[in-house]
């Protein structure tokens, strides 16, 4: 299945308005709200960056367990990101930001070129990418175009009725949160309506680990001694290409 112009056109233009809305102005990345797919009940959560005019952004952190490692991420020691970037890779999640031309990716200029769009001044781009535990950040997949798109027009909405009244997010009992759904129709069709619930937190399932039995082997003609080892894991934060 592949993305017409008008399905990016579209998430563009979305995107637009929230850039000329700055919402990054009275809203902090704490300020989370959900939305419902019209089609999948799939639940997004939507966070704003922006605030120290670093990195204009919205991101859409997909389920529950995307949303546990936001907000363990946000209660984190000051620091621990600018040591541990590749949290961020850990986290499933779609992007719409906000770059310098140099910035971009080729195939984001191709997108936009090909468009007959142009953007003027810093911070002026737009540039959507996905997320995915494993990956390096990659371009949208046709229905995360979509989601995208309904992501920052409902933001469009909630921002305002945020800048009026801050008692919209979150609920009124601790730890529910603002959910938008819409029950009838496809995409931006049908009325959307508020409710807050509470969102459960998801069960981390253990890391499988497979160890090679040649290893195993090779590990057992080892002298026996008392040494104690330590061995640890982690997301490498660059992008390994096989050729061949």
């Amino acid at each position: 299945m592949n993305a017409n112009s008008q399905d990016w056109i579209r998430l563009i233009e979305s995107s637009v308005r929230i850039k000329q809305l700055a919402p990054w102005q009275w809203m902090r990345e704490d300020d989370v709200f959900g939305i419902a797919h019209p089609e999948t009940g799939e639940i997004g959560f939507i966070s704003v960056m922006g605030a120290l005019g670093e990195h204009l952004a919205v991101s859409v952190y997909l389920g529950a367990s995307a949303l546990a490692r936001f907000l363990a991420l946000q209660q984190a020691p000051q620091g621990v990101l600018d040591e541990h970037p590749e949290l961020l890779l850990e986290i499933p999640q779609l992007q719409a930001s906000f770059e310098d031309r140099g910035e971009l990716e080729a195939w984001d200029r191709q997108l936009l070129r090909g468009l007959n769009l142009k953007f003027r001044g810093r911070k002026a781009w737009p540039r959507f990418q996905s997320f995915r535990p494993g990956f390096m950040p990659w371009r949208l997949e046709p229905e995360e175009i979509g989601f995208l798109t309904l992501a920052l027009d409902q933001l469009d909405q909630v921002a305002l009725r945020l800048k009026e009244d801050r008692s919209l997010l979150p609920g009124e009992e601790p730890g529910t949160l603002l959910i938008r759904s819409c029950r009838a129709g496809k995409g931006n069709a049908g009325e959307w309506k508020d409710r807050y619930e509470r969102v459960p937190s998801p069960e981390f399932p253990p890391v499988p680990l497979a160890w090679d039995q040649g290893d195993v082997k090779k590990l057992k003609r080892m002298p026996a001694r008392e040494d104690i080892l330590d061995v640890d894991f982690f997301q490498f934060p660059g992008a390994i290409c096989q050729k061949g």
